[in-house]
């Protein structure tokens, strides 16, 4: 009895700690889903919940990543109230817009536009670099929202996100992650985590500091790993969707095939005599294609694939000549094997869209859409690229337009069984206007993705030039479209100052500048983006 009460007391040691904090708030409720603070309450009003802006901390550790967005709402749910949570990565919560421009929130205006008088609430849970791990996490405790439906919106980060296996966070066994995720939302494990040295590389860029193994190969067994935990994640989400009662929708992810080279695209042929002569055909047939003699730059693949035919570079500007001749199959081919055979795997590789359409054939209650087949079904047949990307796999605001249009259009079809009124979709331009949206928002947006091709491996790409030119330009031309009075502002602003509050930002320095009409601009702008805000700053 006695060695049975020390082991008892000390077990208990940590559970009656993790009271006592709680009781006396120290440390942090990274709960996805938590009560309004009364000091809150004047800013929020008749709300008494909100998405955390801090549920992230539970999944890097001390680092403040992007997301989820802190949206207010209403516990019960009000009657006449459609609520939706979306999970996933960047993608999800918009960067590298604001996620008030987000495909969520532009899911529920559209939403709200077929079904005038109803209330429609998209709550947005998408948080950077999150892989299916963490998105399981969130997940289980997006119920806590008590939700209409939850679409589950993920795939990019399999790799390299937290608990990835080619990732530098916490390099353990599928359960262990999942454990760590639980308890890093005690407040005494956040205390010695706290207490610990930050590490070396706190502070750096994502990109290069998830990343533990850049060159993933095709089916090895870093990738099949991937592959793996992808398959399993998505089926406990499904399966938690299915025991809390509430409908999910799964969808794939898109990504650029036509506008971004191959970030890794390696020589994996054992002999390396043959590869001077390849680099010089690749050579030729990169300028063939610049000279749009795409006949003869497919002349000049063929006879490199005799010397290396599975490389990425290869089947990327096969593609660039078959777009270029118009063959639209033959180009979706081509784009969607070099995303495939690119060794370093930021974008989500074509195999695991069947994974995620099996899953949900196998579990009835669960909906799939697949969006790249939804896009191309909508009138975007060519393979995707700058015409919706910013980069690799972040949209631009055109392609999170669509987006929530088709997320919008399918939960009103199939899941709400009501009827898709064309009549009443918003437009491109009319939902900027709904939602407050500036020139500066897309030149912010630009220019984080020019940064995001200086980094790490995106710096190294073969069109690494190419794409960056083509940003340039195009944060010239939006710059054009500035207000001769608000440029110099804008070009004085720090990428931070540019991230997320950027009405703020401007409306302080119009302010100080004694700018009334751009002050007057700015508030407007930010009571559109964040309507739930009792008052505006």
């Amino acid at each position: 009895m006695f060695r049975l009460a020390a082991v008892l007391l000390a077990l208990s040691f940590f559970p009656v700690t993790e009271v006592v904090l709680r009781a006396l708030n120290v440390g942090r409720n990274v709960n996805l889903v938590i009560p309004i603070e009364d000091n809150l309450l004047a800013t929020t009003g008749d709300f008494t919940h909100q998405i955390n802006g801090m549920a992230d901390l539970a999944f890097y550790g001390t680092t403040d990543l992007s997301g989820p967005e802190t949206r207010p709402f209403t516990l019960p749910r009000p009657d006449n109230t459609f609520r939706i949570v979306v999970v996933g990565g960047s993608t999800v919560i918009g960067f590298p817009y604001a996620p008030e421009f987000a495909f969520p929130r532009q899911l529920e205006m559209q939403l709200e536009l077929q079904n005038p008088g109803l209330d429609v609430e998209v709550l947005n849970a998408g948080i950077t670099a999150m892989n299916s791990f963490a998105v399981n996490e969130l997940v289980a405790q997006c119920f806590d929202a008590k939700p209409d439906l939850v679409v589950i919106h993920t795939g990019h980060n399999e790799f390299y996100g937290p608990g990835g296996p080619a990732s530098t966070a916490f390099q353990l066994s599928p359960e262990l992650i999942r454990q760590t995720y639980h308890f890093r939302r005690w407040r005494s494990v956040q205390i010695v985590a706290a207490l610990s040295p930050p590490p070396d590389n706190a502070g750096e860029d994502l990109l290069n500091v998830l990343p533990r193994q850049l060159s993933i190969p095709l089916n090895g067994p870093v990738y099949l790993q991937a592959r793996t935990n992808y398959e399993s994640n998505l089926r406990r989400m499904i399966k938690a969707c299915r025991k809390s009662d509430t409908p999910v929708l799964l969808t794939t992810v898109a990504c650029n095939l036509k506008d971004q080279s191959p970030l890794l695209a390696e020589w994996r042929n054992e002999s390396i005599d043959g590869k001077v002569e390849w680099d010089s055909l690749l050579a030729d047939a990169a300028l063939l294609i610049q000279q749009r003699d795409y006949h003869a730059a497919l002349n000049a693949l063929e006879r490199a694939s005799d010397l290396e035919s599975e490389h990425a570079m290869l089947s990327y500007r096969r593609g660039q000549c078959y777009d270029g001749l118009g063959d639209v199959q033959q180009a979706w081919a081509a784009f969607s094997e070099a995303r495939d055979l690119d060794a370093c795997r930021f974008r989500i590789p074509s195999e695991f869209h069947e994974i995620a359409r099996r899953v949900a054939d196998e579990h009835p209650h669960c909906h799939f859409l697949d969006l790249t087949a939804a896009m191309v079904a909508d009138g975007y047949s060519d393979p995707p690229g700058y015409n919706l990307f910013l980069e690799h796999v972040h949209y631009n605001f055109e392609g999170h337009h669509l987006v929530g249009r088709l997320f919008a259009k399918f939960i009103q079809e199939n899941i709400r069984s009501g009827r898709w009124n064309s009549d009443r979709v918003a437009s491109s331009n009319e939902m900027q206007k709904s939602l407050g949206f500036l020139p500066e928002d897309d030149l912010a947006a630009t220019s984080f993705a020019i940064e995001v091709l200086q980094t790490g491996p995106f710096a190294q790409t073969a069109d690494r030039q190419s794409h960056i030119e083509f940003l340039t330009q195009r944060a010239g031309r939006l710059f054009e479209l500035v207000p001769s009075d608000r440029r110099d502002v804008f070009a004085e602003l720090s990428l931070n100052q540019m991230s997320g509050a950027l009405p703020q930002h401007l409306l302080a320095e119009f302010e100080e500048r004694g700018n009334k009409q751009a002050v007057e601009l700015m508030r407007k702008c930010w009571k559109l983006r964040k309507p739930w805000l009792r008052n505006v700053p």
